[in-house]
């Protein structure tokens, strides 16, 4: 009877084993076919000046997203938010996003090289690929306070956006279960960063994932680009929406 109980329960594991295997083949499969690629459009780097008025420093600081990928650089969410608050300031913006960047990322990387722009506003667009790349939570919360703690060093007044992480789970590029995963991740994350950019003053979040990930999971065919990941053009219309809501209303929240 023991040698029948433990071939049983050998029997279970190996259709276990059998069943990872098989959905690991599958998505990985699905993830390889599912779309194409999309290039990542070449930006420019110097500081780009638009409209008159005030003048109003932005940084942008983040992920494939602010440079627009899946788009053209003009049809990104950066470019439109510019020329949103060009209808009032005069707005000199300057571009350090890198496709592929986790938030670690953007502290020993684009943080330094950007050191020479004095912002008085910021826009952090990370937290997609921390999602897939399964960073930890604690280095989440870590490194959202390193650049807000390294960005008001530079200036107490400046005033910060943080997006967080896109809605994962909708992504068309992954399967099940990777997208129940990734969603189930994109909100910890999101919950963490939360949390750290409302224990300090001058820092927002434009929470595009939950703004916008009703619309990508429901329509994501007309939102995405040809890689089923990134979103286009008209993908970042609708998070422009968002963002540029959240930065005039950044500039419009009275310093604390």
């Amino acid at each position: 009877m023991q040698f029948l109980s433990d071939h049983k329960v050998l029997s279970v594991i190996i259709a276990f084993i059998f069943l990872i295997i098989f959905i690991g083949l599958g998505n990985y499969l699905y993830v390889t076919f599912a779309g194409g690629n999309v290039p990542v459009p070449e930006i420019p780097r110097e500081k780009i000046t638009v409209g008159s008025g005030e003048q109003l420093n932005l940084l942008v600081l983040g992920d494939s997203t602010s440079v627009a990928q899946g788009a053209d650089y003009d049809q990104g969410y950066v470019i439109k938010s510019a020329e949103l608050l060009s209808e009032d300031y005069q707005v000199t913006h300057q571009n350090f996003g890198v496709s592929g960047a986790v938030i670690n990322d953007v502290v020993v990387d684009q943080l330094p090289r950007s050191e020479d722009f004095t912002p008085d506003l910021v826009l952090v667009a990370v937290a997609a690929n921390d999602v897939t790349h399964l960073t930890s939570l604690k280095d989440i919360e870590r490194d959202t306070q390193t650049i807000i703690d390294e960005l008001k060093s530079r200036s107490q007044d400046v005033k910060i956006v943080f997006t967080g992480s896109a809605s994962m789970g909708d992504v068309k590029r992954l399967g099940y279960p990777l997208r129940w995963i990734a969603g189930y991740r994109t909100r910890q994350i999101n919950d963490v960063m939360l949390k750290t950019v409302e224990s300090n003053s001058n820092v927002s979040f434009a929470y595009i994932a939950r703004e916008t990930g009703t619309t990508f999971a429901d329509k994501g065919d007309d939102f995405l680009a040809a890689d089923k990941f990134h979103p286009n053009a008209a993908g970042y219309e609708l998070w422009a929406q968002v963002i540029s809501a959240s930065l005039i209303n950044a500039l419009s929240a009275e310093s604390e």
